[in-house]
């Protein structure tokens, strides 16, 4: 069988090589040559003397201040479709006019995929945004996604099965990678106890009952306290689902914090120990959750790192930022340098959907040192907050935005990754929603 030959501009060659990467190698499993070419207008995709022609809009400057800039950002975006071996695709075009056209043994397929499944995938319109929400956040509804109606579709896994179309339009005979739809449930332990004293229970059930009555939300915590019961003592619950569904669970814990938004409790409690131990016991991965202020403060993270792996006497490799609090590069830069092996930072906190463009894992791009990192995003698709709290859904509500995006993952047989707080249950604005926890599942 030929062998795949890629040619790309001799220009931006860091981003292009990045980006042929994921497509071809990460995405779909193919084996390529990587040439360059001094043309600079275009790529091209050979296999057996045809030719896949896809146009260079974008990467025309290697001055980073130029190339990545408000002025660059896509402005001309179309939510269109293609036809390709007599299958339609729907697409996002952001360069470019769309149209594929066939010329005797090639095809000029007129959409920069690269120029736009870079744009996805390394965020760099975080990077010249100057738009922060309270917690220094840059937010969803300022993203060209939301605006644009497609934070809900995984766009560059559009891309990539166009390309696939393609491929076999060509006559290529080689097999993509085998992938298999996968959930992937993550466990933030923001507060491991609702309770830690007597006058806090006390003041909990006066809560309740008194200033704001909710008698099904009282009786609940009446009856914990009865049992011994901590109505945020949910790692078995947790953990048994995902072993009913032979998945493995990710509760990241934290190890320090100095702010309001941090909470206070202690890695070497008889209590953490216990469930720190039972986790592990179980095969289930302990990852790391670190503080509010720690997303640009490299010495901070490493020291709440130490202490969760002196805590746990093993390795700490994955986890995600507190708040979703995340800055472009320099968050990946942090976790890089702290040799964590994946990250799950990247999603929106007040809605949900595709931050990244993608629902496979794929390795991130620093876009200062413009170069592929060894850290690997599993980018966040559903959290709980974001249903219960910043779009305030009731329960059959929530259940039906979360399926909108696992129907997207599940098309492309991708990885649903979900947040679900283990305080997020029996309490407001919990009450009811553990249906949407097993439809996270279903």
């Amino acid at each position: 069988m030929s062998a795949l030959n890629i040619t790309i501009p001799n220009i931006c060659t860091s981003e292009l090589k990045y980006t042929v990467n994921c497509i071809f190698k990460i995405f779909l499993g193919v084996e390529y040559t990587l040439k360059y070419s001094e043309d600079i207008t275009c790529s091209l995709i050979e296999y057996e003397s045809k030719i896949i022609k896809l146009p260079n809009h974008f990467f025309r400057s290697d001055n980073t201040s130029e190339l990545f800039c408000k002025d660059s950002m896509p402005n001309n975006i179309i939510l269109t479709t293609v036809e390709v071996n007599n299958e339609r695709h729907d697409f996002v075009n952001m360069y470019g006019s769309g149209i594929v056209e066939r010329l005797g043994t090639e095809v000029r397929f007129d959409t920069d995929i690269f120029a736009a499944s870079f744009f996805m995938l390394s965020r760099w319109e975080e990077l010249v945004s100057n738009t922060k929400d309270k917690y220094d956040r840059f937010p969803a509804h300022s993203s060209i996604a939301y605006q644009n109606n497609f934070l809900q579709r995984p766009i560059v896994n559009e891309y990539v099965e166009i390309m696939w179309a393609l491929l076999v339009g060509m006559g290529y005979r080689g097999k993509r990678k085998s992938r298999t739809y996968t959930v992937v449930p993550t466990h933030d332990v923001d507060y491991p106890k609702i309770w830690t004293t007597a006058i806090s229970k006390l003041r909990s059930i006066a809560f309740s009952t008194l200033k704001d009555p909710n008698l099904n939300e009282a009786a609940s915590k009446i009856k914990g306290i009865v049992n011994g019961q901590d109505l945020y003592n949910t790692f078995d619950t947790l953990m048994s689902l995902a072993e009913e569904n032979e998945v493995q669970a990710n509760f990241n814990f934290m190890a320090g914090g100095d702010s309001v938004f941090d909470s206070s409790y202690e890695l070497n409690s008889h209590f953490i120990i216990d469930v720190l131990k039972e986790i592990k016991s179980r095969g289930h991965n302990i990852g790391f959750h670190p503080s509010y202020n720690s997303y640009n403060n490299e010495v901070l993270f490493k020291n709440e790192l130490a202490q969760l792996q002196i805590a746990v006497s093993d390795k700490v490799e994955s986890g995600r930022q507190h708040y979703l609090r995340f800055s472009v590069p320099s968050t990946w830069q942090i976790w890089e340098e702290s040799k964590m092996e994946w990250d799950s930072t990247m999603g929106y906190a007040e809605e949900v959907g595709f931050r990244c463009g993608v629902c496979y894992p794929f390795p991130v791009f620093d876009i200062e040192q413009r170069k592929q990192l060894t850290l690997i995003e599993r980018p966040l698709l559903v959290m709980d907050v974001t249903l219960a709290i910043y779009k305030n859904l009731l329960p059959v509500k929530a259940i039906e935005e979360m399926e909108l995006v696992k129907s997207q993952v599940k098309k492309y047989c991708g990885e649903f990754v979900f947040l679900w707080h283990n305080s997020s249950f029996t309490i407001r604005p919990w009450q009811g929603y553990n249906e949407v926890l097993e439809e996270m599942y279903n």
